[in-house]
């Protein structure tokens, strides 16, 4: 273990951050061509979450460097809401963590990283950019090499999501809106309609239940994609996390899209940068069922 060195890393490490001497990243940056990469695999257990995670570097030196143990890999895990913080090391460019369900709960953050083993003199490599070309650095025990892009999930339990069969929107009748807006610091999604909207629509959910799957194409579908826009948002914004993960609409949309990926990350990242898409999936297929009734109440 690297003893000494998490104290120093009170803040989570950001691939955005600056550094006095050249770091590897996802993008060549500070290195001509060398990049570093990872991937983390996620398995939801009852008793907490094992992470699979694997490293790659294309830069000869550096791995010679790993190879010898100057350098280890290592993940950053970070959980405000529980104030848990680990530094989990890896001689290995493959690792197993397992983080226990008492120890985290909401947004837990992980950013990969490189980090020195021992005091090095004399830090350099030949694919140094040509700001750093020919220049060589003193890196102390417990500095970093490289950093990869921040992972995110949320440690969700049973209290936090909103139960099967409910719904993850409110209608709120609200005589002072002129036309339709929402809330989103809420655990669930308030839609506001204005009054005589709001008695039209609980009139027809009411007596015209067929009619549902068309109320759900005017008000529900538009708000279920504006909420996957927010969730993708969140997710491209680096260590910082929105403000609506806490509620519990959020996560359990999130949950949802990831049940629908089956546990596939880069399918999940597709599915949000296709909101329209994944709101029509989410919602079984409601533009189908929309145009079959409009057609039917053609022909009546």
């Amino acid at each position: 273990m690297l003893s000494g060195v998490l104290w120093r890393w009170r803040l989570m490490l950001n691939s955005e951050m600056n550094y006095p001497y050249p770091v590897l990243r996802s993008e060549a940056v500070d290195y001509k061509k060398a990049v570093f990469h990872t991937s983390i695999e996620k398995i939801d257990r009852k008793d907490g979450f094992d992470l699979k995670v694997t490293y790659e570097v294309t830069n000869d030196k550096i791995n010679e460097m790993l190879n010898q143990k100057i350098l280890a890999y290592a993940l950053q895990i970070q959980c405000d809401s529980t104030w848990y913080r680990s530094l989990e090391i890896s001689e290995l460019d493959r690792q197993h963590i397992f983080i226990p369900s008492y120890a985290v709960h909401g947004r837990v953050k992980m950013c990969p990283c490189i980090v020195v083993m021992e005091n090095i003199e004399d830090f350099s490599n030949e694919d140094f950019s040509e700001e750093y070309e020919g220049i060589s650095f003193s890196l102390n025990k417990g500095e970093t090499v490289a950093i990869g892009e921040i992972w995110k999930f949320d440690a969700v339990y049973e209290d936090d999501m909103i139960k099967k069969g409910e719904s993850i929107v409110h209608f709120v009748n609200d005589d002072r809106c002129g036309v339709m807006f929402c809330e989103w610091e809420y655990d669930t999604i308030q839609i506001h309609l204005p009054k005589k909207q709001y008695e039209q629509y609980t009139e027809i959910g009411r007596y015209e239940s067929w009619k549902v799957p068309l109320l759900n194409a005017v008000y529900v579908v538009p708000v279920i994609v504006q909420g996957i826009i927010e969730i993708s948002n969140d997710e491209d914004g680096g260590g910082d996390e929105g403000n609506l993960s806490q509620y519990a609409w959020y996560k359990t949309l999130r949950m949802l899209i990831e049940k629908e990926a089956k546990g596939d990350r880069k399918h999940y990242r597709q599915m949000l940068k296709e909101p329209i898409r994944t709101a029509q999936l989410l919602l079984n297929d409601n533009s189908r069922q929309s145009l079959e009734l409009l057609g039917k109440m053609v022909k009546q």
